[in-house]
Order: structure tokens, then sequence, then C-alpha cells
């Protein structure tokens, strides 16, 4: 239906921007130059979306607004297993990390 595209969607433009990420700073680490660091900030606007994206519903929500909330937020967590996404933003943050040292 159409959370599940909308979360494909969230899927395919996180995983590019995050690979692209990772290949555009290591390409400037491996060249000396100072580009990583606008990157990294992009990056971690995205990584603070997808946070947003699974934020756990308000808890001043009425029992069935919550659940069907909740039943949403479940779907979103098995599609983004099933698809690898959080190795791949973990990996990201550990780029980051790496990054920032």
């Amino acid at each position: 239906g159409e959370e599940e595209i909308r979360a494909a969607d969230v899927m395919r433009i996180s995983t590019r921007n995050m690979l692209s990420f990772q290949e555009t700073t290591e390409k400037a680490r491996k060249s000396g130059s100072d580009a990583a660091s606008s990157e990294t900030e992009g990056i971690l606007g995205i990584q603070e979306g997808l946070l947003k994206y699974f934020a756990q519903p308000h808890p001043d929500a009425d029992h069935d607004s919550r659940q069907a909330q909740l039943k949403v937020l479940r779907m979103r967590q098995d599609l983004f297993r099933e698809q690898g996404m959080i190795s791949l933003v973990l990996g990201t943050t550990e780029h980051v990390e790496r990054l920032r040292k």
C-alpha cells in the first residue's frame, strides 16, 4: 500500500545518499581534501530524518491511533531490517565517527 511505497522511497533515497557519502568522503580523505566535513553535515541530517521516521507514537495519542502507528512502525522496521538498511546506517555512523577523529 501507500506506506510500503513511502518506506521503499525512504530506503532508496537513504541508501543512495549513504553509499555516495561513504564513497565521496573516502575519496576526499585519500586525496587530502576537506570536502568530508560538508558531506558529513548532510548525512547527519539524513540520519536525523530516519530517527524521526522511526519515532514512537506520541504518548498522549488515543489508544487506537497509537496502535495503528505502532503497527506502521513495526512494518517499517521489518522492511528496513529485511533490506539490510540497519547495517548500512550503522556502517555510515561508524564512517562519520572515523572522519571526526
